[in-house]
C-alpha cells in the first residue's frame, strides 16, 4: 500500500524531483542526529516553511487562469474570492499551528521544563516562549 503511494508521487513528480525532496527533508533530521542541531529550531524551520508554501501557494491562486467556462464578462474576481478565502482559513490555521509550534519547541529546547524559566509569568510562559 505505502510503496504504492511512493510510486505514484514518484511518477507525477518526476524520480529526480522526488529524491531532491526526500534528501532535502534528511538535511535537518541528519543534523540533530549526527551534528547537534537543536530539535526545537529544526521544529520551527519546518514552521517557517509551512509559511513560505502558503505565499507560493496564494501566489498561485491569484495567477491561476479562468476557465474558459465562466460567464461572459466574469472578471478575476472568483480568484481574488478564492485568494481572500485561502488566507484566512491557511492564515488561521498557521496561527494555531505556530502558538503551539513555538511552546513545542520552547520546552524542546528547554529540556522539557517550563518555556520560561522560572523568572517568566504564567501568561507569558503558556503563549510565547523565551528564547534567551
Amino acid at each position: 500500500m505505502a510503496g504504492d503511494v511512493i510510486t505514484g508521487m514518484g511518477r507525477r513528480l518526476g524520480g529526480a524531483r522526488l529524491l531532491l525532496i526526500v534528501l532535502l527533508n534528511l538535511i535537518p533530521v541528519g543534523g540533530v542526529l549526527w551534528l547537534g542541531w537543536d530539535a526545537g529550531q529544526i521544529l520551527m524551520l519546518y514552521w517557517v516553511e509551512n509559511i513560505i508554501i502558503g505565499v507560493m501557494s496564494l501566489i498561485r491562486i491569484l495567477t491561476a487562469r479562468q476557465p474558459d467556462t465562466l460567464a461572459p464578462g466574469s472578471t478575476q474576481m472568483g480568484t481574488i474570492g478564492v485568494g481572500c478565502f485561502f488566507i484566512v482559513h491557511y492564515g488561521l490555521f498557521t496561527l494555531v499551528h505556530g502558538v503551539f509550534t513555538m511552546m513545542l519547541a520552547a520546552r524542546i529546547i528547554d529540556g522539557g521544563g517550563r518555556a520560561c524559566g522560572s523568572g517568566c509569568s504564567p501568561i507569558r510562559a503558556s503563549t510565547w516562549p523565551c528564547w534567551g
